[in-house]
């Protein structure tokens, strides 16, 4: 209607004329303000419907997005409440079509955000199913509702998921929505979307909850995970993918392979140790992994923008795709790292997420250009700048001469009928994924096939009963119309022959008499002739739904003649009983069939009062002597009808009549159950206000408060609790629950749980252990919950209390880095070295994620730094492996051991070294902060096997860092003998001082080799102090040998016979300094002499 108006306009305008409108709706459709006003002026209604949608003006303005028109109408006071037969206002339809500009302007003017439609859909909900992430964003920043269900119990995250809309979920997860919401039929999102096929939504579920074994091991009410829908909807890809993550989860890698340092270096930012593999080449920019991962994969991933577009500068291949078949930009889409979508070339549509949502598929990308894969020589770094670029020139000539080659042969190739390999792939590619279509498309057709000859079973048993209906009607009419002729042949007889004994005439009953028959019963009221237009009423929308198919509607209309024709016959049954019994003809009994028949209707009617919640009724049909405790569907009573209906009136009836309100229906539910399920809290109240017993279970074996702690429901588990103790423990019903209820955070229900917990023999409800031992404590720490964590506390629960691998809660913040608890968990006292089954403490996770502040706190509250696990692998080598210097330099500071072993007595720093120069790592490499080499580094943490393989490959023994020390400095301050020998074995010139140390056997190898021994350090000391303070007499004659002074005086004027007076008493050695004539009367600076001093 809106182009058919546009076009009217634009003819209009060419051949001059005005613009007629029937309606002030194609007005607004054609966005013609004029018109619009010129029709409100001349007497249109500004809210006037229209005859087809019940449309207002402002909700066509809505639906078309006519902006200029909109304004006019709010200005003019057009009403945004009004709503049309599905209940939408103008917001409703303009979030259904993406009209953001027309959703601003009814919110400027105050139009509501929140109002529902009939199936409770708010606008939110209607912008999430149709992906407008524009219109969507507009409602939240208005003030919107993320978590406002409909009726049928989904929150936007629901609907956002089930339709695929990635865009949508990414921006209300960002608004503060919760993935972890249930449904009516407890139906996460995860679940939605896998039962819909929607791989790319389902992966963002997993990866933004952290936790995939909760999000994918979730069960809905009929105990199915998402895994278990999607095999039911044959979504082959979220079968798999599904597969592969819970195979990753039962066998996780005890460490990062150190086969791919690229790939490590990427997924942690750091772009120099990317640069220096790349550019020393080290390593190729387009290595692939285990899993055909590149480096720009786990950049994109990890949201690293500076290593990403380095990469790229780099000549880093993004098309590659990995085993999952995602490309570099299909990563971070996935991890919702907008911002490396963009660097990677994305549409906005795309950084939006909906071009992803709605299946898109990435372009195939020719990967024949990729540069080889493996290290190149490693020589080339010693070349000159000319024969680097000689040989530059003849690599690119040769570079050239084969991609002539190829180009040749590919064109053979395809003269001789061959395809080229990217071809063949695409091709098997698309029959692969059309195959899968086809199959997941035969399946869906069998399943409707299977839904349509199912309804069509259930319309032909429904058209069977309404046949077998009007046999009986017409059998009644027939009766009823020989007791008319029989009852007019008596009156008849009556009136020709009898007379009264007065002699006067008996006149005819009239209708108002008692006595009459059937005329009479006719005259009151025949019911006959309502039942006449009942059945062709019946007839005529049987026809209909012939014609129409549609089997909701029939089913429904059905349903409901079916009790109007019911009703009708038992009238008619009443009267006949009536007229059989002032007949003085002996009536004829109905036969057992019909007898089985009007006690069937009778209780079909009774349901369908209680169902409707009609009490006069009900009341009616429990007096004609219908059992209040009959069974129905699924061996149901109406009571339970009645309270899973929330029918409160008809509940209280029942029970008057003695309703039997512990009955149990086929899952061996009560009333009350049901009630709780459906969360009807009056009916709650009732049923157990009458006695209900609250420790029924059903076949699942819940009672109903396990059902409402399971809904999350406190309102009613206080109803429950108010009444006696309903809480009874039982590990298979209440772990599971309590610990998913701690992942969530839900405190106020954990606070109830302690408060109700069934008591128990010599034990806190909040030291109670769950599934695998773990407590609630515990389960606290592992999901980052803070205030539970402070709630158990507040009971006196243990908090180091371990598990059955025997970790404490403090592991679980440790590893998952939650600096806060760990905090709150030493200050409480935990226990900092318990170790687990494994042999390990909190502190080796906290290196292991290369977590610097939990590692100082726990080191700092006394973790052992030189512990062993059971393969006798300490927290020093696990520092190494995670390749954290900054944890490995705090351990040394914290004293350390650095001769890391292994449980073989290997020292791990060299079997590492020794895999890492396999795969091309250069041993001479600079850091930039400070200079340091390897072989600085070996010689500081004395490892000889290390320092022997360095220079036995080569390193530069005449190295420098920033502040000026060479390895052979760095041995000598260590007062390694041995490996001062080796770097003077290796051509490193001893250029330093004999005094370092003071190590006896060094000194004299030191003096031997013709080095000082005159120097002395920044606090004036030489080796004579040194061996004062030492009370080292064999120093002393080493360097009286070496004639170093033996009277000089350091900073504070103390010369080294002072020190030795001053020291512990050693006469030897005070003997030894007089003999080699020590200067007695020397003062130091504060003027005391030797002998003050003693």
């Amino acid at each position: 209607p809106y182009f058919q108006a546009k076009r009217t306009k634009e003819a209009a305008e060419m051949k001059g004329e005005g613009v007629k409108y029937k309606t002030i709706h194609d007005a607004v459709r054609s966005g013609d303000v004029e018109q619009l006003e010129a029709m409100v002026k001349s007497g249109a209604s500004i809210n006037e419907l229209d005859a087809r949608d019940k449309f207002t003006p402002l909700h066509v303005a809505a639906n078309v997005g006519a902006v200029e028109c909109m304004h006019w109408l709010l200005w003019h006071g057009a009403d945004a409440t009004v709503t049309n037969p599905r209940g939408w206002t103008p917001v409703s339809v303009a979030a259904i079509r993406g009209q953001d500009a027309c959703m601003q302007a009814l919110i400027t003017r105050g139009a509501s955000v929140t109002t529902p439609d009939v199936r409770g859909s708010t606008p939110v909900h209607l912008s999430a199913a149709h992906g407008n992430s524009f219109t969507l964003q507009t409602l939240l920043r208005a003030g919107a509702d993320v978590q406002q269900l409909d009726k049928q119990g989904w929150s936007p995250v629901h609907v956002a998921a089930y339709h695929g809309r990635l865009g949508c979920l990414q921006m209300l997860v960002r608004w503060g929505a919760s993935l972890d919401e249930v449904d009516s039929a407890g139906n996460t999102p995860a679940h939605l979307a896998a039962m819909e096929g929607h791989l790319p939504v389902l992966k963002f579920i997993v990866t933004a909850s952290g936790n995939s074994a909760m999000v994918l091991g979730a069960r809905n009410d009929h105990g199915e995970t998402p895994k278990m829908l999607a095999k039911q909807f044959y979504k082959q890809a979220v079968i798999e993918y599904i597969e592969h993550v819970e195979w990753e989860r039962d066998y996780p890698e005890e460490q990062e392979s150190l086969a791919f340092p690229a790939h490590l270096a990427a997924h942690h930012g750091d772009l120099a140790q990317l640069r220096s593999l790349v550019e020393n080449g080290i390593v190729n920019v387009n290595e692939r992994d285990d899993h055909g991962s590149t480096p720009a994969h786990k950049a994109a991933g990890q949201g690293h923008i500076d290593a990403l577009q380095w990469l790229i500068e780099m000549g880093a291949n993004v098309g590659i795709q990995n085993h999952a078949g995602e490309t570099p930009k299909d990563v971070a889409r996935r991890f919702a790292q907008l911002a490396a979508v963009k660097v990677l070339g994305g549409t906005q549509a795309e950084v939006d997420g909906e071009a992803y949502a709605d299946g898109v598929d990435v372009d195939d990308v020719d990967d024949m250009s990729d540069p080889p894969y493996g290290n190149t020589e490693g020589d080339s770094l010693q070349l000159t700048p000319e024969q680097i670029q000689q040989a530059q020139g003849r690599a690119k000539k040769k570079i050239d001469e084969l991609r002539r080659l190829l180009l040749v042969a590919e064109e053979n190739y395809k003269q001789l009928g061959g395809k080229p390999s990217i071809e063949e792939r695409r091709e098997k590619r698309e029959i692969r994924d059309r195959d899968r279509q086809i199959e997941e498309l035969t399946s869906q057709l069998d399943y409707e096939r299977l839904k349509r000859e199912r309804l069509e079973g259930q319309l032909d048993e429904y058209r069977r009963e309404i046949a077998q209906l009007q046999q009986q009607v017409q059998r009644y009419e027939a009766a009823f119309k020989q007791q008319e002729l029989e009852a007019q042949r008596e009156q008849e007889k009556r009136q020709r022959s009898g007379t009264k004994k007065s002699g006067s005439r008996k006149k005819p009953p009239t209708a108002g008499s008692s006595g009459g028959g059937g005329l009479a019963g006719r005259s009151r009221g025949d019911p006959g002739g309502v039942f006449i237009k009942r059945s062709s009423k019946l007839q005529e929308m049987l026809t209909n739904a012939e014609v129409s198919r549609d089997f909701r509607q029939l089913k429904k209309h059905l349903k409901r003649q079916q009790m109007e024709l019911k009703k009708n016959l038992k009238q008619l049954q009443k009267k006949e009983k009536e007229e059989k019994e002032t007949s003085s003809e002996s009536s004829s009994s109905e036969s057992d069939e019909d007898g089985d028949d009007q006690i069937e209707a009778e209780l079909k009617a009774l349901f369908f009062s209680v169902q409707m919640g009609d009490v006069s009724l009900c009341s009616h049909i429990l007096q004609t002597g219908v059992s209040v405790n009959s069974l129905g569907p699924k061996k149901a009573t109406p009571l339970h009808l009645a309270a899973h209906e929330d029918k409160a009136d008809i509940a209280n009836l029942l029970l008057s009549r003695g309703a039997d309100v512990n009955a149990v229906d086929r899952d061996g539910d009560t009333p009350l159950m049901l009630a709780v399920m459906k969360k009807h809290r009056l009916l709650v109240r009732i049923l157990v206000e009458r006695g209900t017993d609250l420790t029924n279970k059903n076949k699942k074996n819940l009672t109903a408060a396990d059902i409402a702690l399971m809904l999350e429901d406190l309102e009613i588990l206080e109803l429950l609790e108010a009444k006696q103790q309903a809480l009874q423990y039982d590990p298979k019903v209440h772990d599971e629950t309590i610990l998913r209820l701690v992942s969530k955070g839900k405190r106020q229900m954990i606070d109830y749980w302690l408060k109700n917990f069934p008591k128990q023999e010599n034990k806190r409800s909040a030291d109670q252990q769950y599934k695998d031992g773990r407590t609630i404590a515990f389960a606290a720490a592992l999901s980052g919950s803070m205030e539970i964590l402070e709630l158990v506390d507040k009971y006196g629960a243990n908090l180091d209390l371990p598990d059955n691998s025997n970790s404490s809660p403090l592991f679980c913040a440790a590893q998952n880095g939650f600096e806060k608890i760990v905090k709150l968990l030493l200050e409480k006292g935990c226990d900092v070295n318990r170790v687990n089954k494994n042999g390990r403490t909190p502190l080796f996770f906290a290196i292991q994620t290369s977590n610097l502040g939990i590692s100082k706190l726990l080191i700092e509250a006394g973790a052992d730094v030189n512990k062993r696990d059971a393969n006798e692998t300490c927290p020093l080598a696990h520092s190494i492996l995670s390749g954290s210097q900054e944890i490995f330099d705090l351990l040394i500071e914290k004293n350390a051991n650095p001769r890391v072993f292994d449980k073989d007595g290997h020292d791990l720093r060299f079997e590492i070294l020794k895999k890492l120069h396999k795969l091309g790592l250069p041993l001479d490499h600079v850091n930039e902060k400070d200079g340091e080499t390897p072989l600085l580094t070996a010689c500081q943490t004395s490892s000889p096997e290390v320092v022997n393989y360095l220079l036995d490959n080569g390193c530069n023994v005449k190295v420098m860092n920033k502040k000026g020390i060479t390895p052979v400095l760095r041995a000598s301050v260590m007062g390694d003998l041995k490996t001062v020998k080796r770097l003077k074995e290796h051509g490193a010139q001893l250029d330093v001082p004999a005094r370092l140390r003071g190590k006896t056997s060094l000194v004299e190898f030191l003096y031997k080799e013709g080095c000082s021994v005159t120097t002395s350090d920044d606090n004036g000391k030489g080796l004579a102090h040194l061996a004062a303070s030492k009370s080292d007499t064999e120093l002393l004659d080493v360097i009286r040998r070496a004639s170093a002074p033996l009277d000089e005086q350091n900073n504070k004027g103390n010369t080294p016979l002072i020190i030795a007076t001053i020291q512990p008493a050693n006469l030897d050695l005070i003997k030894r300094f007089i003999e080699l004539k020590c200067n007695v009367e020397t003062k130091n600076n504060k003027g005391k002499p030797l002998q003050a001093l003693q």
